[in-house]
């Protein structure tokens, strides 16, 4: 790991999918010493799709977890694209 590249995963913590993932490589990365991103608290899975779920359906998203959060969206898109600019360019 110690030679592994700057990393950049938006994690959200409630993720049921895949329950403590985020921790175990936030875990890894950090005792790899890679530079990386920190995961988000207070959302889910999918939490950057904005699919444009009709009305009646979003209760269905929220309740599995699967729904679109535009504040953490938009600072994982800040996170990657200035991440982005500092290690490609």
């Amino acid at each position: 790991m110690t030679q592994s590249c700057p990393l950049v995963g938006s994690y959200g913590a409630k993720d049921r999918m895949l329950p403590g993932a985020a921790a175990r490589l936030e875990a890894t990365l950090t005792d790899g010493n890679v530079p990386h991103d920190e995961e988000y608290p207070d959302v889910g899975h999918s939490f950057m799709n904005d699919w444009g779920t009709p009305a009646p359906l979003r209760v269905v998203e929220r309740v599995t977890g699967f729904h679109y959060s535009e504040p953490e969206s938009e600072d994982a898109w800040r996170r990657i694209l200035a991440s982005f600019a500092i290690h490609l360019s």
